[in-house]
């Protein structure tokens, strides 16, 4: 592996490493999910101290050693800082929430630059959206997450008895396998309205911005946060800390 590499790269969570330098957990579009070691990082004059914090996206020098198998920042340059995110704790919580998902993914599985990219837009979206399209950036990600780890289930049929549904019929999540039945095989209280389905089935194929163009009433947001949340934590096989606050 070469030793010197340069990577776009977002800052999704840091670290004191002893008394100055600082730990960052990033994901960059070719090498993956990054930890890395920024020296003096906590000293007030080091120039990497401000550009290194959680939730910006970066040009990163990264010095590989080969020996130790890790890596050091060796230079950054700042892209965009993500203030809208670090000002308001709304955006924040949600934020790292989707960064939790992705670290403890360990970035997917390894194709790394579909991810990225959806992170990228998230936060870009979750920055700037009007507060009341917050919810749907996390929805959105949760829904396209899935998509991309392979664990999207049909919409269009129950898994159980294998008959297709009407399009304002109301799917129910099975929780042993992540999977949506009807009605008449449902065993949960975890639903999606019809309603719901054309939503996400319309909007996958969207950018995430234009996404956002396409509201969902407020019972049927809570309630598909907290279906596509339930999926993600049965995929990752762990309970996410970041909804705890």
């Amino acid at each position: 592996m070469t030793r010197n590499i340069k990577s776009e790269a977002i800052i999704l969570r840091t670290r004191r490493i002893g008394d100055y330098h600082k730990g960052v957990s990033c994901i960059t579009p070719e090498l993956g999910l990054v930890d890395a070691v920024v020296y003096g990082g906590y000293k007030g004059k080091s120039k990497l101290s401000g550009v290194t914090d959680p939730f910006s996206m970066l040009n990163i020098h990264f010095y590989y050693n080969p020996v130790k198998k890790s890596y050091k920042v060796a230079d950054a340059e700042e892209r965009r800082t993500y203030t809208g995110i670090r000002g308001d704790l709304e955006r924040f919580f949600r934020a790292s929430l989707l960064s939790e998902i992705v670290l403890k993914s360990y970035g997917g599985g390894g194709d790394w630059a579909p991810l990225y990219f959806q992170v990228k837009n998230a936060f870009s979206v979750l920055d700037t959206c009007d507060f009341r399209r917050i919810d749907l950036v996390i929805i959105q990600f949760l829904w396209r997450f899935l998509a991309f780890s392979g664990y999207q289930p049909d919409l269009g049929r129950c898994s159980s008895c294998q008959e297709e549904v009407e399009d304002s019929e109301s799917l129910f999540l099975r929780e042993e396998d992540s999977s949506f039945v009807c009605s008449r095989c449902a065993g949960s209280s975890f639903l999606i309205t019809g309603g719901t389905r054309k939503y996400l089935n319309r909007t996958l194929g969207m950018d995430f911005e234009s996404s956002m163009r396409i509201g969902l009433d407020n019972r049927s947001l809570l309630s598909v946060k907290r279906v596509l949340l339930l999926m993600v934590e049965n995929l990752l096989e762990v309970k996410l800390n970041s909804l705890k606050f």
